[in-house]
């Protein structure tokens, strides 16, 4: 039974964006200088931002400059509608739009935010690197941006993908399938999102966001009984295990934000890494692993059940099996799933009756897990086994 798909929230999660932007517009008269100041959060001046001209859509970098020894940067411009970006190692990039024109100059005040460096002239940071990435060829960096500005998602997954064809040897050829990971998650075709992450992991098998993704899909078609699908899920799952453990916060991300990300795919490897030991019939283990991505997510429909029969299965049976059998099928019920309740229903009520000898508290069983997110220890204790004569 398909229990669950890998839905858009896990991906938002997964597929990070790479450009942070502000969006501020000045009135300005037609000026010999469009200048400004840099400063940190705590106004200090910043030397040495770099500071990128473009057009109003980002397509065609005009002139770039840095920063002087006092945050100052000046541009001479014509009227017009112009793109600036801000970009400082260790600081998020700031992208600013402005519109000259008038007579009237007005100073730009622009205050960095400390983040990941995302692009910057002719830099593009990597995904899961702390180091910065250069893009020495300017055409090479105008398709890049060109692509990146794309609004619609399915128009910027394509153009992502013809860079990385034009490109093949880019120093952002990962970055750039990221985003086009990213762009077919925004479409809905999950089927670009799993190509893309295979692709990556080609190029780097230490990309634990792309690991996460295929081993989620792959355990969704498991469950239908795709057996090659089933090597595989197992397979990622191992290999995230033991990588997830050491990955590196990427730089700019938030220590909150990490852990929830890091939570997120220990959930898919070890909900992925129990299902692959509840087809072995290893039990034991497959409660363990299940029991902690139950844990992390107590919403999951397949990690409910898979660890309601993990246990339900052993000789002896583990009683908590039946809680987790409630919560399945409680959540079950409130996605609608009528086919899985009736299939987790049949399972679940002869297990039940097998234990206590007879369906006598079945209902009572199932309405006093509706409101529990995790098991409770006096659990066992709510359900008499049968007596044997």
């Amino acid at each position: 039974m398909r229990m669950r798909c890998l839905g858009t929230l896990i991906l938002a999660a997964l597929v990070m964006p790479v450009l942070a932007q502000t969006i501020v517009e000045i009135n300005e008269g037609q000026v010999h200088a469009l200048s400004g100041n840099v400063t940190d959060p705590a106004g200090a001046a910043m030397a040495n931002v770099t500071v990128v001209r473009t057009s109003v859509n980002g397509k065609k970098v005009l002139a770039t400059t840095h920063t002087d020894s006092n945050g100052h940067f000046s541009f001479k411009v014509p009227d017009g509608r112009y793109t600036l970006r801000f970009v400082a190692p260790g600081f998020k990039t700031m992208i600013i739009r402005v519109t000259v024109f008038h007579k009237i100059h007005k100073m730009l005040n622009v205050e960095m935010s400390v983040g990941m460096s995302q692009g910057s002239g002719q830099t593009q940071p990597g995904g899961a690197s702390a180091t910065r990435k250069v893009i020495k060829d300017p055409a090479e960096y105008n398709a890049y941006i060109t692509a990146l500005n794309s609004q619609e998602p399915a128009a910027r997954a394509a153009a992502m993908e013809a860079f990385v064809m034009q490109y093949p040897q880019s120093v952002v050829q990962v970055d750039g399938l990221e985003q086009a990971m990213a762009a077919y998650q925004e479409a809905g075709n999950q089927a670009g999102v799993e190509d893309s992450a295979k692709r990556i992991l080609l190029l780097t098998r230490d990309n634990i966001r792309a690991l996460a993704i295929v081993t989620a899909i792959d355990r969704s078609r498991a469950s239908g009984g795709d057996q090659g699908a089933l090597k595989e899920t197992c397979t990622s799952a191992r290999t995230g295990q033991q990588r997830l453990p050491s990955w590196q916060k990427p730089e700019g991300v938030a220590d909150a934000g990490f852990a929830k990300l890091k939570n997120q795919m220990a959930d898919i490897f070890n909900g992925a890494a129990g299902f692959c030991a509840l087809q072995a019939k290893n039990y034991p283990q497959a409660r363990d692993f299940l029991t902690q991505a139950f844990q992390i997510d107590p919403t999951s429909l397949q990690d409910a059940f898979q660890l309601a029969v993990s246990d339900l299965e052993m000789n002896p049976i583990d009683v908590n099996g039946l809680w987790y059998c409630s919560k399945a099928i409680t959540l079950a019920q409130h996605l609608n799933n009528a086919q899985a309740v009736q299939q987790m229903v049949t399972y679940c009520k002869a297990k039940y009756k097998r234990y206590h000898g007879s369906e006598d508290g079945w209902d009572y069983m199932i309405d006093g897990t509706a409101a529990e997110n995790t098991l409770p220890p006096s659990f066992p204790l709510r359900i008499k086994p049968a007596l044997i004569p």
